[in-house]
């Protein structure tokens, strides 16, 4: 798979990059052949509140309200103006549906990426060709910062993904209880 993002240089790093993709919008769009992932904007939240707010979703992504309104949607688009959260919608290219996200965090000297995608779009691999887009992009250089993730310990179906994309489980501790700590292997 391909993927392509504006802008010739890798997210991977120098983590200042996710607050110069931000303000590129729709130039910062990553193609595969399912999918079109570009940075959520205003007009999305309606789109973003009917993809989240559901349980299968907000329980498993820490910092979902539950339950997700559009007042929350446009909250979370509007974190990307302090540039170091990036959310990427994850677009259905033959349906034109909004299918999930793909987050992109500075977490100290570390990038973090997260996911969730819409209950009635779950098990038809979205997150995994998402994430392998996303990833190759932050890695085209081969070098930079640590790739990091996040994951509950009885979410069976999230760290079988983060094991696709290459995460192996650490010892060190989540910044948030509960969850465990990935590491991308390199």
């Amino acid at each position: 798979m391909r993927a392509e993002m504006g802008g010739p240089r890798s997210l991977a790093g120098d983590n200042r990059l996710i607050a110069r993709l931000v303000t590129q919008g729709v130039s910062a769009a990553i193609t595969t052949p399912r999918l079109e992932l570009r940075s959520l904007v205003a007009a999305d939240a309606g789109a973003l509140q009917a993809v989240t707010d559901h349980p299968a979703v907000t329980t498993m992504v820490s910092f979902l309200p539950t339950p997700f309104t559009i007042g929350a949607a446009t909250a979370l688009i509007d974190r990307m103006a302090a540039g170091r959260d990036l959310f990427l919608g994850i677009w259905c290219q033959t349906a034109r549906d909004l299918v999930g996200v793909v987050g992109l965090h500075e977490r100290d000297s570390a990038i973090e990426i997260g996911y969730w995608i819409g209950e009635r779009h779950q098990g038809q691999g979205f997150a995994t060709e998402a994430g392998h887009a996303v990833l190759e992009r932050l890695t085209m250089d081969g070098g930079g910062s640590p790739i990091v993730a996040r994951c509950r310990p009885d979410h069976r179906a999230s760290r079988r993904v983060l094991e696709k994309l290459g995460f192996a489980a650490t010892e060190r501790p989540a910044r948030q209880t509960g969850l465990m700590l990935f590491e991308r292997a390199r």
